[in-house]
């Protein structure tokens, strides 16, 4: 039996492509799940209770090529966490060798599952938004906040200013602090979401997933 390669969260940062490298791979990877030539098994959800979960998200791609890849994420979210000074979102991956299924890597899953759920989102918007759009509207300013913007960053590189809100006012100004610090573009933080949803072109909501979640914009606050 192989050994098994163990990577860290700092091992995994250490590794990660340039942020327009992910959006690039996660498209390839959702178009070539649509063509057929990958699996994907409804994930299997354990619910602990309350708002907190667990899943298992099996998936394979390529089998046959020089490109395989196999796999699981097991992944929890507890957004009572945040109180406790620990992450909403945890988890790890096992990678298993294509052709023998024998495991071959266990590593951590939090940056992964960052990256790539803001580049589905940069995905998204780079075959349904408007190309020249110019004003982001993010409605959560965590983890995930800062993970769509990147990508949506990386996509639309003449964004001009980043509209931000959540209801925890610190972390919303870190965030427009972050973002006008890191970012060459403007960050405005509106007092409420209705405000933070006017003028813009893409708007990201990425609050925590709740079993009873409650709307956070209306519909005709929307321009068309």
């Amino acid at each position: 039996m192989s050994q098994i390669r163990y990577l860290s969260k700092a091992d995994v940062e250490a590794c990660m492509p340039p942020v327009t490298e992910v959006v690039d791979l996660v498209e390839h990877a959702l178009k070539t799940y649509g063509e057929g030539k990958g699996g994907m098994p409804p994930k299997v959800d354990l619910a602990p209770g309350g708002d907190n979960f667990l899943h298992a998200m099996p998936a394979h791609v390529g089998l046959g090529t020089d490109a395989a890849a196999m796999g699981m994420k097991w992944v929890g979210g507890y957004p009572g966490n945040t109180q406790k000074g620990l992450p909403y979102v945890t988890g790890l991956i096992v990678l298993n060798d294509p052709d023998t299924g024998i495991p071959t890597a266990v590593m951590d899953a939090t940056v992964i599952t960052a990256a790539r759920t803001g580049a589905c989102t940069a995905v998204t918007a780079r075959h349904l938004a408007d190309p020249n759009s110019e004003v982001i509207t993010i409605l959560g300013c965590g983890v995930q906040g800062r993970s769509n913007l990147e990508a949506l960053l990386a996509v639309f590189p003449d964004t001009e200013r980043a509209l931000c809100f959540d209801i925890d006012v610190e972390r919303q100004a870190e965030f427009a602090d972050w973002v006008s610090t890191t970012k060459d573009i403007a960050a405005i933080i509106p007092p409420d979401p209705r405000e933070c949803t006017e003028g813009a072109h893409i708007i990201v909501t990425s609050a925590p997933i709740v079993k009873d979640p409650q709307p956070v914009i209306e519909p005709e606050w929307l321009q068309t």
